[in-house]
């Protein structure tokens, strides 16, 4: 009798299991982007001599917070959308100067725990040896399944990557501007071509949806939201035609011009599309909290809510500042030199 009531109790434990499988379970992540950060790794002007509001030490306060286990802990995605090696002389100092230790960029960005970026037109503007580096030195993937190697399809980069939070499966498939050629010289990126974004999305989204059958698809754009200089091959800023003619996307965080804003799109397909546009200068976050809801077989209900998040109020990571207090003080060191002598006023 007592075996029986053993094998009972074990059967009834079993088929609360097996229900509570069969039922949705709910999943929250939370994605964070920085887009055209242009060497604002500190809360510091270097050209100006003035604190500064933005910085990624300041993003470092914020992602602290968001990883915390109160927060989303471990669901936490972060991405940056290039145009990171020029601006500030953090990034000539290691772009010019300093080019035997790791690129400060890398290094912030692998602190930061990032988890996949792309190469905007100013990182490209660089030179190639600089970006290869840079692309070297980071531990996450650098994506543009629209930057291929003259004369063939094979991408210079990957085209998307995969980050799995609880069990689901989040697809970033990443694009730049194909403009670079008209502002850049072919010294530059030689060897390399820039395919249209609307014909390179839709060949990666078939290819991700058939290959890799994602929970959630999220673009990555260097590239603004319409318009720009456009030619017969291609179109300077060409998000809002990839949401509209290219299904798949759930949202889209895009950059290059700077400008930060959310905007609610619907495709041609009658699915609404997120875009959102973190600005410059680290000065705000683009962010989308997901809520997913798996339920029987494949698929599930997503819920997303975009945000811009200021970074003023949040202060200044000093982990991350010790961290680098030496990258600090020689770019300091460096814009502090005396260059020459004014005998006369100006």
């Amino acid at each position: 009798m007592r075996h029986y009531r053993l094998y009972l109790l074990t059967a009834i434990i079993a088929f609360f299991i097996a229900a509570c499988q069969e039922q949705q379970t709910e999943v929250n992540i939370k994605i964070v982007c920085t887009s055209d950060v242009h060497g604002n790794f500190f809360p510091y002007d270097f050209m100006n001599d003035t604190f500064a509001d933005g910085s990624l030490s300041r993003v470092s306060t914020y992602l602290n917070q968001q990883r915390s286990p109160e927060a989303y802990g471990e669901n936490v995605i972060y991405i940056d959308n290039g145009d990171i090696l020029q601006g500030q002389p953090t990034t000539y100092f290691y772009n010019t100067v300093n080019i035997e230790d790791m690129h400060l960029a890398a290094e912030v960005l692998n602190y930061l725990k990032c988890d996949a970026a792309t190469l905007g037109n100013h990182d490209i503007e660089t030179g190639g040896s600089t970006y290869q580096r840079y692309i070297d030195d980071l531990e996450c993937p650098i994506l543009g399944g629209n930057i291929v190697y003259e004369g063939s399809d094979y991408t210079f980069v990957s085209p998307y990557t995969i980050v799995e939070r609880s069990g689901v499966k989040v697809a970033i498939l990443g694009l730049t501007t194909p403009a670079i050629p008209h502002w850049l010289p072919n010294t530059l990126w030689r060897g390399l071509e820039f395919e249209d974004m609307e014909t390179a999305a839709s060949r990666w989204m078939q290819y991700v949806r058939k290959h890799e059958t994602p929970d959630i698809v999220i673009g990555l754009f260097h590239s603004g939201y319409e318009g720009g200089i456009t030619t017969e091959d291609y179109v300077e800023n060409a998000t809002r035609a990839v949401a509209e003619n290219v299904p798949g996307f759930d949202a889209i965080f895009y950059g290059h011009e700077h400008g930060a804003r959310v905007d609610s799109f619907t495709n041609k397909e009658g699915k609404k599309v997120l875009l959102i546009n973190p600005g410059n200068k680290a000065l705000q976050v683009g962010t989308l909290d997901i809520t997913y809801r798996k339920g029987e077989g494949n698929g599930g209900e997503v819920i997303m809510r975009p945000a811009l998040e200021k970074m003023e109020f949040c202060e200044p990571d000093e982990a991350y500042l010790s961290t680098f207090v030496t990258h600090m003080k020689e770019v300091e060191k460096y814009v502090s030199q005396k260059i020459g002598t004014f005998t006369h006023t100006i």
